[in-house]
């Protein structure tokens, strides 16, 4: 959600709206994480402080004349050249809308693989963002370092769908990231299975 948000109103959204965000406010803790919820998606600085997921995604409901494509998922090896015009032959490509690039703390790169996937390790891929070369990282950055769900204070964890059976890690230098759109790239090795699950993790005022 605060990912989402970021960058809706970073493009210039007139507001926010959560529709059909049901969440059960029967204890005082809930409810105040909820209203504490609705004033941080409402505030741009206010997100901007905030540890946020950018994933890869598509809308469920779009305007009229806009593509409803997928990206995901991604075939490691591509079928032949030529199948996939969005994809320059094995060179994988993707665009991850971030909201304001963040000026202090972490942001990491999480990419992550379906179970006909071999074991891969961070060195088999040259990972770029912004055309910049990204470092493996051995651990998400804090907050992300753990599955913080049951925290009522924590919005959200570093976590991939369960989908996903394995996942590579990189560091994204502050200097590479840029406000809006942020392009990945990178050449998969020729392997099966498929790209199933990438994000930006970006954690405002924390260190790897």
């Amino acid at each position: 959600m605060l990912g989402a948000a970021a960058s809706a109103l970073q493009r210039g959204v007139d507001g926010i709206h959560l529709f059909n965000h049901c969440m059960v406010i029967s204890e005082p803790w809930k409810r105040e994480l909820l209203g504490d919820l609705y004033r941080t998606v409402a505030d741009l600085p206010t997100l901007a402080r905030h540890p946020r997921r950018h994933a890869v995604t598509y809308p469920q409901v779009y305007a009229a004349g806009l593509a409803s494509r997928a990206i995901l998922p991604i075939p490691l090896t591509a079928p032949s050249i030529g199948v996939d015009f969005g994809r320059m032959e094995e060179n994988i490509t993707l665009r991850i809308p971030l909201g304001p690039a963040p000026r202090h703390g972490a942001v990491c790169l999480q990419l992550g693989f379906d179970d006909q996937t071999p074991p891969l390790t961070p060195e088999m891929f040259t990972v770029r963002v912004n055309g910049v070369v990204c470092a493996p990282a051995t651990a998400r950055p804090a907050p992300y370092d753990g599955d913080n769900r049951g925290n009522p204070q924590t919005y959200s964890h570093g976590t991939p769908h369960p989908a996903v059976r394995q996942a590579l890690l990189y560091t994204v230098p502050l200097s590479a990231v840029q406000d809006d759109v942020n392009v990945v790239e990178f050449v998969p090795p020729q392997l099966p299975g498929a790209l199933i699950w990438a994000e930006m993790l970006v954690a405002p005022g924390y260190t790897d």
